[in-house]
C-alpha cells in the first residue's frame, strides 16, 4: 500500500489510494491476504475512485480518535469489508461484506477462494453493484459516537 505507514497500520487501519472528499466512490477494508485480492480488484475497477484500507486490528482502530476514524472511513462513501473469516463484527465499519457466512469448505485453494467470493473478479463485481446502488441511494452513516 503506497500511502500506508507503519504508524497508521499499527493504529489499526492504514489507508492507501483514492482521493478524499467528494471524489471518493468506494472504500474497501481488508485484512491479511485479502488486501492483495482487493488490490487486484481495484485494478479491474476502471473509472471508480477507490480507497483500500488495511485493518489488521479492529480493536486498535476503535481506540483511535474520531477524527482519525472519519479520515480513514469517511461518511457518505460506501464501504465494503473483505475478510476470509466471518463477516461478524464488520457491520460497524462497512455497508456490504465479502466473507464467510457458513462453515468453511474443502477443496483446492483456488476453488474455495472462488466459492466464497475472494477472487479479484468477484470482489470487483460486488464493488460495481455497491457503487451502482449507492449512486442513487443515500449512504447510511455507520459511526455512532456512543459506539466509538
Amino acid at each position: 500500500l503506497q500511502s500506508n505507514t507503519a504508524a497508521r497500520t499499527m493504529a489499526g487501519g492504514g489507508a492507501a489510494g483514492g482521493a478524499g472528499g467528494g471524489g471518493l466512490q468506494l472504500v474497501f477494508i481488508a485484512t491479511g491476504t485479502q488486501v492483495g485480492q482487493v488490490l487486484g480488484a481495484v485494478e479491474l475497477l476502471e473509472g471508480v475512485n477507490v480507497r483500500v484500507v488495511s485493518m489488521p486490528c479492529l480493536e486498535l482502530f476503535e481506540q483511535q480518535s474520531d477524527a482519525y476514524k472519519a479520515e480513514v472511513l469517511p461518511d457518505g462513501v460506501p464501504i465494503i469489508s473483505v475478510e476470509a473469516g466471518s463477516i461478524h463484527g464488520w457491520e460497524k465499519f462497512a455497508h456490504a461484506h465479502i466473507g464467510m457466512t457458513t462453515f468453511g469448505a474443502s477443496g483446492p485453494g483456488a476453488a474455495v477462494w472462488d466459492h466464497f467470493g475472494f477472487t479479484p473478479e468477484k470482489i470487483a463485481a460486488k464493488a460495481r453493484k455497491v457503487v451502482e446502488f449507492y449512486s442513487s441511494n443515500p449512504v447510511p452513516t455507520l459511526r455512532r459516537p456512543a459506539l466509538w
